[in-house]
């Protein structure tokens, strides 16, 4: 049995232009209109969890039907809730 196909809608970097190390977090909510039905996920595909000064982290977003069968599409992209967040450490 194969669960619903996850569908990466973006990809995007996060660089560290300062002079402190920082942690980076980076969350996204679903669509608007379609909470319940797809889940909305970030991945961290390059980097390190820390910044240094100079450095840069790959991420890419994900969006997952919840129910079997349904599908995704690349025009939910623009709805969707992201947020980035730096804190020092």
């Amino acid at each position: 049995m194969t669960g619903p196909a996850p569908l990466m809608i973006g990809a995007f970097t996060a660089q560290n232009s300062g002079d402190l190390d920082l942690r980076v977090t980076a969350t996204a909510g679903p669509p608007a209109g379609l909470a319940g039905k797809v889940t909305a996920e970030v991945r961290q595909t390059g980097g390190t969890a820390v910044l240094k000064p100079g450095g840069s982290a790959r991420y890419e977003l994900w969006l997952t039907p919840v129910k079997p069968g349904d599908t995704v599409s690349k025009d939910l992209a623009g709805s969707i809730h992201l947020v980035l967040a730096s804190t020092v450490v």
